[in-house]
């Protein structure tokens, strides 16, 4: 029975990877619609999470998707650069930016090699991002274009959300988890831990007062290494 439940847990997050990876390339154009529908009209507020956390004046959003929050941080008067491998998520945050009149830099390009100089960026933003985000690789360039020193203070920050879900609802959690990931772990603890052991002063902020809960990990620069 346990061997049973483990395969189709497997078969599960085939079928999802195929799904996500497709909404996220062919029916890019799809991609917000099913975001609202699945998160009952929530997604937008958890991935504008990260725009609070924002520090200094030079933003990099990885994975900017559809552009919403590219679209956001330039009416809050931020300035933001946008990085993406997917074509398809290009065109349609290309749409969305000409229809709103803001201006947004982008780039092609992935997490693994991003096509900006040693502390280009005060924050880094990844907001719903797949497994790319702890790959060592992509976290070694996040480190490498965060500045140093932000206007003179701490070192810049990689603000991450939507790595998991978190509820005082027990039934609610354990759907969320079997939806969202196949799996009973609290991802957001499990991240977090990763994101400590190669050597990050983490931060997770998980105070809204909501039955459902998608929290920020805010990740440091090593205190004392400059190598993840």
């Amino acid at each position: 029975m346990l061997g049973r439940l483990s395969s189709l847990r497997r078969a599960y997050r085939s079928l999802y990877g195929w799904a996500t990876g497709t909404l996220y390339h062919e029916l890019a154009w799809g991609y917000e619609i099913v975001a609202w529908m699945v998160s009952l009209g929530r997604w937008d507020a958890w991935r504008c999470q990260a725009i609070d956390h924002v520090i200094g004046r030079r933003v990099l959003e990885i994975g900017f998707g559809t552009g919403v929050l590219l679209e956001t941080a330039a009416d809050r008067g931020i300035f933001i650069f946008g990085a993406d491998p997917s074509l398809e998520m290009h065109r349609v945050a290309s749409r969305r930016l000409r229809r709103s009149s803001r201006r947004a830099p982008r780039v092609r390009a992935t997490a693994q090699l991003l096509p900006f100089t040693d502390g280009s960026f005060d924050t880094v933003i990844s907001t719903f991002p797949s497994g790319y985000i702890f790959d060592p690789d992509s976290l070694n360039e996040a480190t490498r274009v965060l500045s140093r020193s932000v206007d003179g203070g701490g070192p810049g920050r990689l603000v991450i959300t939507g790595l998991g879900f978190r509820s005082d609802r027990p039934w609610l959690l354990r759907l969320l988890r079997a939806l969202f990931a196949g799996s009973d772990m609290d991802s957001v603890a499990w991240h977090a831990g990763r994101a400590a052991e190669l050597g990050f002063q983490v931060t997770v902020v998980d105070d809204a007062a909501t039955p459902v809960r998608v929290p920020v990990l805010i990740l440091q620069w090593p205190a004392r290494s400059e190598e993840v």
